[in-house]
């Protein structure tokens, strides 16, 4: 294919001699189209061209107009793209990663803030959101105050890295606090939180926020303090208060060991977790645990207080809500069965560490199974006996994780 004159050949074939642009003598195998957005030519130009040959637009051409062409005309090609948000998720993270183009990432936060908590990956460890705080010495805080400005209220997701950069100044991480508080859609939120902080103090309102009256299902709290006080008491009262009509399903806390404060404030908050769960039917997974770190790797210690945690939550896994529902008849033959099934192909939990469990949905609510007369109640009540037996020794040692 012959070399380009794109000055010549635009101004011949679509009149635009009234429009500058940037003289370009050396493109080949490129379309028309290409070349305007690999030479940043303005964005009359490039819809003139479009709209002459809508077919010629493909993805690459997106990706180098992200690289090389003013936001308008990026703004425009999007609409012609698609999945242009998964796009450009990959182009904020290379930009982050790259060196040569960290100038690109705060011009796309104007025009694609949906972009910024989009993940591929299923743990969501992988945003463009997630990388910034991790360059936040290379980005400023300038550009992190930003990027919280920019981040939708309607956004799903938060996820920060489990250690604060030594970079982030207060200002930013109070920015992000009233970014949470006022989500109207957040679903999933995991960032560390430092004790004695005000303006953690903050997040941890924020938090409450959320778990009382938003959307929440997945929170994820990592203290990198030492200190007693009970500085997460608040999430557990919120969630108290709000009882079932939170949406939160899954709850992780960690807290270093390293002092006898780190070791009594878990047993506090486990203890008031334990409270919760006594009707709580909405949680699926609760964890709150302490580390030590061991060569440079944490490792977690779990406690029978957990223990007892996972009893609980493992009761919800498996539908007390439907035992608590006093509206709908219920076939407890089914739901034992159901149970006993679910556990084994899909938990891979046997029956012997199931008969705690199965104890325990049978005692919430006696008066939809103890419906038999005559000699058959002498061997229900033998059988009630045996599987309290077997639950009392079974609690223990099992775990009821999933």
């Amino acid at each position: 294919m012959p070399r380009l004159n794109t000055q010549y050949m635009y101004n011949r074939e679509y009149g635009c001699d009234d429009i500058e642009f940037v003289q370009v003598d050396d493109l080949q195998d490129l379309s028309p189209l290409h070349s305007l957005v690999v030479t940043g030519a303005p964005l009359a130009m490039v819809h003139l061209v479009y709209q002459a040959d809508p077919a010629a637009m493909t993805d690459d051409i997106f990706l180098d107009a992200c690289y090389h062409s003013p936001c308008d005309v990026i703004e425009f090609l999007k609409g012609h793209v698609v999945d242009h948000i998964v796009k450009i998720a990959d182009i904020m993270l290379e930009t982050l990663d790259d060196d040569e183009h960290p100038e690109k990432f705060e011009p796309l936060l104007d025009y694609f803030p949906e972009a910024l908590t989009y993940s591929k990956d299923p743990e969501r460890v992988s945003s463009p959101f997630t990388e910034a705080f991790r360059c936040a010495s290379e980005l400023g805080d300038a550009v992190l105050l930003k990027m919280i400005q920019c981040l939708p209220c309607s956004s799903k997701q938060i996820h920060v890295s489990l250690q604060w950069t030594t970079t982030e100044t207060k200002q930013v991480r109070s920015a992000l606090a009233s970014k949470v508080r006022y989500m109207t859609n957040l679903e999933f939120l995991k960032l560390p939180i430092d004790y004695g902080d005000s303006f953690d103090c903050n997040m941890v309102e924020a938090i409450s926020h959320q778990i009382a009256s938003g959307p929440l299902q997945y929170l994820e709290v990592d203290d990198a303090g030492m200190e007693s006080g009970g500085f997460f008491l608040p999430l557990l009262d919120a969630l108290a208060g709000a009882g079932d009509a939170s949406k939160l399903k899954e709850f992780k806390l960690t807290v270093p060991a390293a002092t006898c404060a780190g070791m009594i404030q878990t047993d506090t908050y486990q203890d008031r977790m334990i409270e919760i769960l006594q009707w709580n039917t909405t949680l699926k997974n609760v964890n709150i645990v302490r580390y030590r770190d061991i060569n440079g790797k944490r490792v977690c210690e779990k406690s029978k207080k957990q223990n007892i945690i996972d009893y609980y939550t493992a009761l919800n896994r498996y539908g007390r809500h439907l035992l608590r529902d006093t509206e709908k008849p219920l076939d407890m033959a089914q739901l034992m069965t159901s149970v006993i099934s679910r556990a084994g192909t899909q938990e891979g939990v046997c029956v012997e560490q199931l008969v705690p469990v199965l104890f325990g949905l049978l005692r919430e609510a006696p008066d939809k199974w103890i419906s038999f007369r005559g000699g058959k109640g002498n061997k229900l009540e033998e059988k009630k006996s045996s599987l309290k037996r077997k639950a009392s020794s079974s609690l223990d040692r099992s775990s009821f994780q999933g």
